[in-house]
């Protein structure tokens, strides 16, 4: 049996039994509230009003983009058809998350052979990616954030291939479900750009981006044409704006920094918001030009890695489970990088990320600091030694295949 034919089957039979697995506990696991509260009523909602009278229309409010709101839709169309039952139609909801964390699996295990780690080994790590507790919780909630860890992973990989547009359109078609994308795009982009520019590709690029700039426009105009005709032209502005002045919290329950100093659920003075944008960009601005000083694979990699950490662990509005944009990458850097100090770290951050998982799980309406401050002080310190140890890497050239 070949050696390509055997991976399939020994990642197909991983995912057939992740997917078996979480489909039975799915069913049988009762929905947390965003799931009953909003993800439902809004697929219901879309169908019942249409998209141009859904937003600032709904019962609950939503600051989604379009191409979920679509999916919700599509998930409550099935519901009506089969005359789905309550654990029925909760199961159907979670069904998107739960397809795409399988599908993730799968294309963990491809950037696992892209930087040459094979056979049992790369079998074993992504055994521990697709059993990863705090990723079963996010199928059980049935949230989004699924689309994200899918998403830095595939556009990570494509753009380590070269397929540039592929990239940018899968990075498209996830912003316009979950908009948390955009904190790992800056970078990401850049990359392309860089690629692009220096093979001479400029007018492709302005094409590429063309076309994504009109599948974006394309799904948001059926929710905004009524408002922009009756006479809001800026419709289409405010609900982009949306996600990132919705919320105007250092942290929401998060384990990040701004927790570990005490400031979970305290809102932040409106200046804040810019000063914060500028920490960001500065440090997109320090992994662009370490990027560009040594242009390798392998920095390409860990650098995506440690823009989601670091977004996460220093940005404000941050919930628990926007740490999962860096899981997958995060687990395979920590497999390229030379030193075993990475693979510690990040075996520490990943199995913390467990107990964060449950805290979250079953504490989600109750405020506890005596826990939250002792646990985001500790992760901060496990994300600044993983960000240590692959900075070092980097900055001396040697995030070598091991």
């Amino acid at each position: 049996m070949s050696e390509r034919r055997r991976d399939l089957l020994v990642v197909s039979g991983i995912a057939f039994f992740v997917l078996v697995i979480l489909s039975v506990f799915t069913w049988f696991v009762f929905p947390e509230r965003d799931l009953w509260y909003f993800k439902i009523p809004w697929g219901h909602e879309i169908l019942d009003l249409g998209p141009s009278r859904f937003y600032g229309r709904t019962k609950y409010d939503t600051d989604y983009p379009p191409l979920w709101l679509l999916i919700l839709g599509a998930m409550a169309l099935l519901s009506r058809v089969i005359n789905a039952s309550e654990t029925l139609e909760h199961f159907i909801f979670r069904l998107p998350n739960l397809l795409v964390f399988v599908a993730s699996i799968f294309v963990f295990f491809a950037l696992l052979k892209h930087f040459g780690v094979n056979g049992l080994k790369a079998y074993t790590i992504t055994i521990v990616y697709a059993f990863s507790p705090a990723a079963w919780l996010n199928v059980f909630w049935g949230q989004a954030d699924m689309f994200l860890v899918f998403g830095v992973m595939v556009m990570t990989l494509l753009v380590l291939k070269q397929r540039f547009f592929l990239a940018l359109l899968v990075g498209t078609f996830v912003l316009l479900i979950k908009f948390h994308l955009v904190f790992v795009l800056p970078f990401l982009g850049f990359v392309i750009i860089h690629k692009m520019y220096n093979k001479k590709q400029i007018f492709k690029l302005m094409s590429y981006l063309g076309i994504c700039l009109i599948i974006v426009l394309a799904f948001y105009a059926p929710f905004v044409w009524r408002q922009v005709i009756n006479g809001n032209p800026f419709f289409l502005f405010e609900i982009i704006s949306k996600p990132f002045t919705h919320y105007q919290f250092f942290a929401v329950r998060a384990f990040n920094f701004y927790t570990a100093i005490g400031l979970d659920k305290v809102t932040y003075p409106g200046w804040f918001f810019a000063v914060n944008m500028l920490i960001l960009l500065s440090v997109f601005l320090l992994f662009i030009w370490l990027y560009v000083k040594s242009p390798t694979e392998s920095n390409i990699l860990v650098l995506t890695m440690l823009s989601a950490g670091f977004v996460y662990m220093f940005s404000t509005n941050m919930m628990a489970r926007y740490f999962l944009m860096s899981v997958g990458v995060m687990q395979v850097a920590a497999h390229i990088l030379k030193n075993p100090m990475a693979l510690f770290a990040n075996y520490f951050f990943y199995m913390f990320q467990f107990m964060i998982g449950i805290i979250v799980w079953f504490a989600i309406d109750w405020d506890f600091p005596q826990i939250m401050v002792p646990i985001s002080i500790v992760s901060v310190i496990v994300f600044l030694i993983i960000s240590f140890v692959s900075l070092r890497c980097v900055i001396q050239q040697k995030p070598e295949v091991s």
